[in-house]
Protein backbone atom coordinates (compact mmCIF):
# COMPACT_ATOMS: atom_id res chain seq x y z
CA UNK A 1 0.00 0.00 0.00
CA UNK A 2 2.89 2.39 0.77
CA UNK A 3 4.23 1.95 -2.76
CA UNK A 4 0.87 2.22 -4.45
CA UNK A 5 -0.16 5.57 -2.94
CA UNK A 6 2.86 7.55 -4.26
CA UNK A 7 2.34 5.94 -7.66
CA UNK A 8 -1.29 7.02 -7.71
CA UNK A 9 -0.33 10.57 -6.69
CA UNK A 10 2.33 10.70 -9.41
CA UNK A 11 -0.12 9.38 -12.00
CA UNK A 12 -2.72 11.97 -11.04
CA UNK A 13 -0.13 14.75 -11.26
CA UNK A 14 0.97 13.60 -14.71
CA UNK A 15 -2.62 13.40 -15.89
CA UNK A 16 -3.32 16.90 -14.65
CA UNK A 17 -0.21 18.24 -16.37
CA UNK A 18 -1.12 16.40 -19.55
CA UNK A 19 -4.69 17.74 -19.49
CA UNK A 20 -3.41 21.26 -18.91
CA UNK A 21 -1.01 20.93 -21.83
CA UNK A 22 -3.84 19.78 -24.10
CA UNK A 23 -6.22 22.61 -23.29
CA UNK A 24 -7.06 24.47 -26.49
CA UNK A 25 -5.34 27.67 -25.34
CA UNK A 26 -3.90 28.18 -28.75
CA UNK A 27 -4.39 31.06 -31.09
CA UNK A 28 -6.37 28.98 -33.59
CA UNK A 29 -9.33 28.91 -31.20
CA UNK A 30 -9.60 32.68 -31.76
CA UNK A 31 -9.90 32.40 -35.56
CA UNK A 32 -13.09 33.89 -36.99
CA UNK A 33 -14.30 35.61 -33.82
CA UNK A 34 -15.94 38.85 -34.97
CA UNK A 35 -17.14 40.33 -31.67
CA UNK A 36 -16.57 39.84 -27.96
CA UNK A 37 -18.45 40.61 -24.76
CA UNK A 38 -16.33 41.49 -21.71
CA UNK A 39 -17.37 40.40 -18.22
CA UNK A 40 -15.41 41.25 -15.06
CA UNK A 41 -15.73 39.54 -11.69
CA UNK A 42 -13.94 40.84 -8.62
CA UNK A 43 -13.82 39.29 -5.19
CA UNK A 44 -15.36 41.40 -2.43
CA UNK A 45 -11.88 41.94 -0.95
CA UNK A 46 -10.81 43.68 -4.18
CA UNK A 47 -12.32 46.88 -2.80
CA UNK A 48 -9.59 46.86 -0.15
CA UNK A 49 -7.08 47.16 -3.01
CA UNK A 50 -9.09 50.01 -4.60
CA UNK A 51 -10.05 47.83 -7.55
CA UNK A 52 -13.28 48.56 -9.38
CA UNK A 53 -15.14 46.32 -11.87
CA UNK A 54 -16.10 49.13 -14.22
CA UNK A 55 -12.52 50.48 -14.31
CA UNK A 56 -11.07 47.04 -15.07
CA UNK A 57 -13.72 46.50 -17.76
CA UNK A 58 -12.75 49.85 -19.30
CA UNK A 59 -9.03 48.93 -19.27
CA UNK A 60 -9.68 45.59 -20.98
CA UNK A 61 -12.21 46.96 -23.51
CA UNK A 62 -9.84 49.80 -24.43
CA UNK A 63 -7.03 47.34 -25.22
CA UNK A 64 -9.41 45.27 -27.35
CA UNK A 65 -10.66 48.30 -29.26
CA UNK A 66 -7.12 49.58 -29.81
CA UNK A 67 -6.43 46.18 -31.42
CA UNK A 68 -9.44 46.57 -33.71
CA UNK A 69 -11.60 43.99 -31.93
CA UNK A 70 -15.33 44.71 -31.78
CA UNK A 71 -16.63 44.84 -28.21
CA UNK A 72 -20.40 44.34 -27.90
CA UNK A 73 -22.88 43.94 -25.08
CA UNK A 74 -24.12 40.47 -26.02
CA UNK A 75 -21.96 37.99 -27.94
CA UNK A 76 -21.63 34.21 -28.00
CA UNK A 77 -17.92 34.75 -27.24
CA UNK A 78 -17.17 36.12 -23.77
CA UNK A 79 -13.81 37.41 -22.52
CA UNK A 80 -14.02 36.85 -18.78
CA UNK A 81 -11.79 38.61 -16.29
CA UNK A 82 -11.74 37.11 -12.81
CA UNK A 83 -9.82 38.17 -9.71
CA UNK A 84 -9.58 36.17 -6.50
CA UNK A 85 -7.98 37.69 -3.41
CA UNK A 86 -6.91 35.92 -0.25
CA UNK A 87 -6.10 38.00 2.84
CA UNK A 88 -2.95 36.81 4.56
CA UNK A 89 -4.07 37.97 7.98
CA UNK A 90 -7.27 36.85 9.72
CA UNK A 91 -8.75 40.33 9.94
CA UNK A 92 -8.49 41.39 6.29
CA UNK A 93 -10.47 44.58 6.82
CA UNK A 94 -7.53 46.12 8.64
CA UNK A 95 -5.56 48.76 6.76
CA UNK A 96 -2.10 47.68 5.70
CA UNK A 97 -2.92 44.01 5.29
CA UNK A 98 -1.17 41.79 2.74
CA UNK A 99 -2.96 39.69 0.12
CA UNK A 100 -2.30 36.86 -2.29
CA UNK A 101 -4.16 37.24 -5.56
CA UNK A 102 -4.95 35.36 -8.74
CA UNK A 103 -6.11 37.10 -11.90
CA UNK A 104 -7.41 35.16 -14.87
CA UNK A 105 -8.41 36.35 -18.32
CA UNK A 106 -10.04 33.74 -20.52
CA UNK A 107 -12.27 33.27 -23.54
CA UNK A 108 -15.41 31.20 -23.09
CA UNK A 109 -17.43 30.22 -26.13
CA UNK A 110 -19.90 27.59 -27.29
CA UNK A 111 -18.26 24.46 -28.66
CA UNK A 112 -19.29 20.97 -29.64
CA UNK A 113 -17.58 18.57 -27.28
CA UNK A 114 -18.16 15.57 -29.56
CA UNK A 115 -18.06 15.88 -33.34
CA UNK A 116 -21.51 15.71 -35.02
CA UNK A 117 -23.23 16.00 -31.66
CA UNK A 118 -26.28 18.22 -31.11
CA UNK A 119 -24.97 19.15 -27.66
CA UNK A 120 -22.85 22.23 -27.08
CA UNK A 121 -20.85 23.25 -24.02
CA UNK A 122 -19.62 26.68 -22.93
CA UNK A 123 -15.86 26.04 -22.79
CA UNK A 124 -12.63 27.90 -22.16
CA UNK A 125 -10.60 28.15 -25.39
CA UNK A 126 -7.93 30.72 -24.46
CA UNK A 127 -6.54 31.45 -21.00
CA UNK A 128 -3.97 33.58 -19.15
CA UNK A 129 -3.51 33.44 -15.38
CA UNK A 130 -1.32 35.46 -13.05
CA UNK A 131 -0.59 35.01 -9.36
CA UNK A 132 0.96 37.52 -7.02
CA UNK A 133 1.37 39.18 -3.67
CA UNK A 134 -0.20 42.56 -2.94
CA UNK A 135 -0.52 45.14 -0.21
CA UNK A 136 -3.44 47.51 0.16
CA UNK A 137 -1.62 49.95 -2.17
CA UNK A 138 -1.04 47.43 -5.01
CA UNK A 139 -4.23 48.05 -7.00
CA UNK A 140 -2.33 49.76 -9.82
CA UNK A 141 0.08 46.82 -10.16
CA UNK A 142 -2.88 44.45 -10.56
CA UNK A 143 -4.49 46.82 -13.12
CA UNK A 144 -1.25 46.82 -15.13
CA UNK A 145 -1.30 43.02 -15.07
CA UNK A 146 -4.82 43.09 -16.52
CA UNK A 147 -3.64 45.43 -19.25
CA UNK A 148 -0.74 43.10 -20.11
CA UNK A 149 -3.04 40.05 -20.28
CA UNK A 150 -5.47 41.96 -22.53
CA UNK A 151 -2.55 42.92 -24.80
CA UNK A 152 -1.51 39.24 -24.94
CA UNK A 153 -5.03 38.36 -26.02
CA UNK A 154 -5.06 41.05 -28.72
CA UNK A 155 -1.69 39.85 -30.04
CA UNK A 156 -2.88 36.23 -30.21
CA UNK A 157 -6.16 37.32 -31.82
CA UNK A 158 -4.44 39.42 -34.50
CA UNK A 159 -2.06 36.56 -35.40
CA UNK A 160 -4.99 34.46 -36.63
CA UNK A 161 -7.29 37.33 -37.66
CA UNK A 162 -5.04 39.75 -39.57
CA UNK A 163 -6.60 43.10 -40.39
Amino acid sequence: MRKILPSIVLLCALLLLNCRAQLPNEQNSLRGIDSITVQVYLAEEAKLLSLDESRLRTIIELELRLGGISVVGNSSVVLMADTRILPLKPKYAEAGNDFAYCTRLYIAQWAYVIRDSPFRQFVCTWDRTSFGYATSSSGEIIENGWKKMAQDFVNDYLKVNPK
